[in-house]
């Protein structure tokens, strides 16, 4: 090592604690610069290593520290540029060689683009950095931050996106993967964890205690994590993972003091996950240890960290022998989903954030991939199709992003985290696995992560091992037409009711109300088609914006159009051809069965079914499946938004009846069927039922749950959220009182989630009104914040008032919120369906769009929303005279004969 690294080292080691730090030089003498034009660092400088101390108190805002970046000059430089966020710098300085320049002047740029001045050029060759700073823990669920809990303060840690900036001087881009040195000091009372294993311990000034961690491999900045504070540690061997080689790796659960035992079923689960992914790879998790950390309050689900991965402390914290299954699932997946990271993101990493969807969508595509291998009962397979559905409309909106969408800005980047980027790359993805074959696209994936391990790939590093593993020539163009277009194809077909011809066409899909899209190129769809008589399978590549496509003489028909949705894309049919399908429904498994209905949903959306189609056409359904029901509920239920309050009356009480006879068959209790998608059923018809049969028994039931609920006695907790909301929705101030009072003594996560949903459920305007001023008061987490400021937004008895209470407190709520998250506020008043509230929703947000309130990556939303309330507008104007009749006619029949 070289002296002057060596004398840094030991200066750090040393002080334990830095020393008072001098008054900055020159911090902001300089004026302001014009940071670099695109928004990112200059290839000039190339950071190599890092060496950092933080000196950090969970119990305080201020914290300082020190950081030594190793750096390649690539040419001759007299600036160097990097990123850093509300930092004072109180000394810089550059050393190259035996040659140093010290009280360096900085100057900033933007909101955290930072210069260091250099008096003269220096040459090219490999210099170090020297910064010492001081900043502040004041971002809400950003950087690294603090959380009370109870009378405890800690310290966690976000730094996706562009959180490590905040943390830490640094060159804050996917690309520079290096290692990190890292020494905190703490308060001796405190435990420590980062990502990488403990090396030492030893005391510092002031009590406090200096810990060294071993040195990482090559990370990027944004997977650094830090977890600091009085957290439990649970850790059994006989559930680390054990491996046929006799290999072992450690696994621990990281909590909150006193929590740490609700963890038990998270951790004792993480090996067979692990395995199963480990099997996959062909390759062991790379990493020297792994911890999983519940976190009290985390604006994400989770986050990847490798060695220390992050969660929100309701998916880790739970009992799978009485907490709904829907909490183990979540788990199961947000958990094979992280794991999947430490492969797709971690050891491979994206060399920019346009290839994001390399990291989510594959992430999202293999933990339902995995965790159908780990609980093949869940049937996740089939249930992912719900995401693919609700992302189709998310596509057909004119700001649409493309997958691989150029990043040009902060707003760009922010934006990148959205069902685009997972959901849609996840369908896409699974698209491809089923075209080039399983096994050959699983030999692709091995030999990219072998090929770019520790370093970064972009998408074509991918898709170009996938194709040569298939050996199936246009494999990379076809996947290209769907990651370099925003929409999904919508390929209208005849003559499928018999064998074919079929004649195809496709064309961008687009729901009614929707303002004309471009036609983008023509997707290369890898299509295939059933026959439901004889069984075959009948796939083709379509290529062309018109085609006919012709099938073996065997085949009898009818066909079935992409079985099971596994391509990206919606078919539209024609009314014989659907009649045809139905006729055949025994034919079809469950899988196909609800990707057909999913189909016919996106009918109605574009205005291709009427309300008494939608209507006759759940009445012909047979499958007595709950998957199957389940969709038949929400092709029903999709008409809701036809309905305002002259025909309110008329279809509660439909639904009301609808839902009468299954509730009443199944009940409030147990009923012995433990699968995810019949409670699910069970929840939406009880509900029903109970509010709009007439049913006084059944609403009876639901009040006397939730208020055993309240009172702290053990219910059936997949039904406590439904009793809940029909208790609350008419309940008093005292009601409010006692449930305040139950929710801010709750400890177990479920308990205090589902009396949040509660005090989320009010509906009496007054105290709907002290629900949404609870969310400003100061008293919830901030991840908790949105639940009861979302919960009023789509309820027509108090939606008004809400949209007022926001227009009000918006600058408010803002800095309450986690960061970024008031982007999505635009949709608060979608479900108005008027023009007013289109128009309110631009002239309110409008200021946000530039300056210094500026809520990054917004005018996409905007748009969007104000699409979404048009769609609305136009299917009421098409359809709701239809509806109304309906139900008029319905209402009449269902009367007694005098």
């Amino acid at each position: 090592m070289s002296i002057y690294r060596f004398l840094f080292l030991a200066m750090i080691s040393a002080c334990a604690s830095p020393p008072t730090p001098p008054q900055p030089t020159q911090t902001g003498s300089q004026p302001s610069l014009q940071a670099p034009s695109d928004d990112r660092i200059s290839k000039t400088v190339v950071p190599l290593a890092y060496d950092l101390l933080l000196d950090i108190d969970p119990s305080q805002e201020a914290y300082g520290g020190q950081v030594k970046i190793s750096l390649r000059l690539t040419e001759p430089t007299k600036e160097i540029w990097l990123h850093s966020l509300k930092h004072t710098i109180q000394v810089a300085s550059l050393h190259q060689g035996s040659k140093k320049w010290a009280s360096l002047k900085t100057a900033r740029a933007g909101k955290d683009w930072l210069s260091i001045q250099l008096p003269e050029v220096v040459p090219a060759g490999n210099a170090s950095l020297s910064l010492r700073f001081s900043g502040r823990f004041i971002n809400p669920l950003f950087g690294i931050y603090r959380v009370k809990e109870g009378d405890d303060w800690y310290l966690f840690s976000q730094l996706e996106a562009l959180g490590a900036r905040e943390a830490f001087p640094s060159f804050d881009e996917p690309g520079f993967k290096t290692p990190f040195h890292v020494r905190i000091v703490a308060p001796k009372d405190v435990k420590v964890f980062f990502n990488t294993p403990k090396l030492e311990e030893k005391p510092g000034r002031a009590g406090k205690i200096l810990h060294r961690f071993a040195e990482t491999k090559p990370l990027p900045t944004y997977l650094l994590a830090f977890a600091v504070g009085p957290i439990d540690v649970l850790h059994r061997p006989e559930w680390d993972l054990k491996r046929a080689d006799g290999s072992t790796l450690p696994i621990r659960l990281l909590a909150a003091k006193g929590k740490a035992h609700r963890g038990k079923t998270a951790l004792r689960e993480t090996a067979k996950i692990l395995a199963l992914e480990e099997e996959y790879f062909g390759s062991a998790y790379p990493y020297a240890k792994l911890d999983i950390v519940a976190v009290p309050d985390f604006a994400a689900g989770a986050m990847e960290n490798p060695g220390l991965i992050t969660y929100r402390e309701q998916l880790l914290l739970f009992d799978e022998k009485v907490d709904p299954i829907g909490r183990y699932k979540s788990y199961a997946n947000v958990h094979a989903h992280e794991l999947a990271h430490i492969w797709f993101g971690d050891l491979v990493t994206m060399a920019w954030w346009d290839d994001l969807w390399l990291n989510e969508a594959f992430a999202t595509w293999f933990a339902y991939k995995m965790v159908d291998q780990y609980r093949p009962d869940w049937q996740v397979l089939t249930d992912r199709l719900g995401g693919f559905n609700w992302v189709k409309e998310s596509d057909s909106t004119t700001t649409s992003r493309r997958i691989r969408e150029p990043i040009k800005t902060r707003g760009d980047i922010e934006n990148a985290f959205d069902g685009i980027t997972y959901t849609k790359g996840h369908a896409v993805l699974s698209m491809f696995e089923q075209y080039v074959g399983e096994a050959a696209f699983r030999t692709g994936v091995r030999r990219y992560l072998k090929k770019h391990a520790w370093g970064n790939a972009t998408f074509a590093d991918l898709l170009t091992e996938i194709e040569a593993a298939a050996d199936k020539p246009g494999v990379k163009a076809a996947f290209e037409t769907f990651i370099f277009q925003p929409g999904v194809p919508n390929v209208a077909m005849s003559g499928g009711e018999r064998c074919g011809p079929v004649t195809v066409r496709q064309v961008r899909w687009q729901p009614l109300g929707s303002p004309p899209l471009p036609q983008e190129q023509p997707w290369h769809i890898p299509m295939c088609f059933k026959d439901l008589q004889g069984g075959e399978v009948h796939c083709r590549l379509l290529t062309k914006p018109k085609d006919t496509l012709t099938f073996p003489e065997s085949c009898e028909g009818p066909l079935l159009p992409n079985p099971g949705g596994a391509a990206y894309m919606i078919p539209s049919l024609g009314g014989a051809w659907v009649s045809a399908l139905l006729s055949k429904q025994s034919s079809m498994n469950e899988l196909e069965y609800v990707a057909l209905l999913y189909d016919l949903r996106k009918a109605y959306s574009a205005g291709n079914l009427s309300p008494e189609q939608v209507l006759e056409l759940a009445q012909t359904i047979t499958n007595s499946s709950d998957r199957v029901q389940q969709q038949v509920l929400g092709l029903i239920g999709d008409l809701g938004g036809l309905v305002d309050d002259k025909i309110r009356p008329r279809w509660q009480a439909m639904l009301g009846q609808l839902g009468l006879v299954h509730a009443k068959e199944h009940g409030w209790g147990d009923d012995g069927i433990d699968d995810p998608a019949h409670w699910q059923i069970r929840r939406r018809t009880l509900s029903w039922a109970s509010r709009w049969s007439g049913d006084a028994n059944l609403k009876a039931q639901a009040v006397q749950m939730a208020e055993s609920l309240i009172e702290g006695q053990e219910i059936e907790r997949e039904l406590a959220g439904t009793a809940l909301s029909i208790l609350v929705e008419d309940g008093d101030a005292a009601l409010f009182d006692k449930l305040l009072k139950a929710f801010k003594e709750a400890e177990d996560p479920w308990r205090r989630s589902t009396l949040l949903q509660g005090l989320a459920g009010f509906r009496r305007s007054e105290i709907s009104l002290r629900s949404l001023n609870l969310a400003l008061s100061g008293e919830l987490r901030a991840n908790e914040i949105g639940r009861l400021v979302w919960g009023p937004s789509g309820d027509y008895r108090v939606r008004n008032q809400a949209w007022t209470w926001l227009k009000k407190n918006l600058t408010q709520l803002r800095e309450k919120l986690p960061r970024n998250s008031g982007r999505y506020l635009p949709y608060y008043p979608s479900s108005h369906c008027t023009a007013k509230a289109k128009q309110e929703l631009n002239e309110l947000f409008q200021p946000y769009l530039e300056g210094p309130q500026a809520m990054e990556g917004l005018s996409r939303h905007i748009s969007a929303a104000g699409e979404r309330i048009d769609r609305c507008l136009a299917m009421r104007t098409r359809h709701q005279a239809a509806l109304a009749k309906t139900l008029t006619q319905g209402a009449e029949r269902a009367q007694p004969t005098p």
